[in-house]
């Protein structure tokens, strides 16, 4: 038997500002900032991993009412089938601060607290353990003072988002 696959993707370059979308903002982590955290982290002589999350734009919510047509034969009709997307899209142009704030508020409900200078840098304080975490788009990169704390973060970004996968194993740098 023959499996077909498919992914919607959004034809961004037909929103139009205002109706389909008002923001674009997305934040990313400086390069600069990334290297400073690992100077940090080997110093301290921190735990660390990174992770990636499988379709990180799907998790969000669209913020505005944005429809879509299905292509035609899909559901067996003659016609297209018009559908009211509710989740943000790859190919939306908000699609990535919407991914931001979800992440955000995710970060917030774990305890971390964001950088005033870097929105992409989080810090997390509890007594003597320490954390600290950059976010580029999907991807996370974690070190902390405590292993335990480090595995603890990772299973609670999983609760959030159910397709988090480490890319780096766990280790002491």
């Amino acid at each position: 038997s023959i499996k077909y696959k498919a992914r919607l993707v959004i034809c961004g370059y037909s929103q139009v500002q205002g109706r389909d979308y008002d923001q674009t903002y997305a934040p990313t982590v400086a390069v600069l900032v990334i290297m400073l955290v690992m100077h940090v982290a080997v110093t301290l002589q921190f735990f660390g991993g990174t992770f990636d999350v499988a379709s990180a734009f799907l998790n969000a919510s669209n913020d505005f009412a944005n429809f879509g047509l299905l292509p035609k034969g899909l559901t067996g009709d003659t016609h297209s089938l018009r559908m009211r997307i509710h989740q943000a899209m790859y190919g939306e142009k908000q699609a990535p601060m919407l991914w931001n704030e979800m992440l955000h508020k995710i970060l917030l409900e774990l305890g971390f607290k964001r950088c005033p200078v870097a929105p992409c840098l989080y810090f997390y304080m509890s007594g003597d353990n320490i954390a600290i975490l950059t976010i580029h788009v999907d991807d996370g990169l974690l070190f902390t003072s405590y292993e335990p704390l480090l595995i603890e973060f990772i299973h609670q970004i999983e609760k959030h988002l159910p397709k988090v996968t480490l890319t780096r194993p766990l280790q002491k740098y």
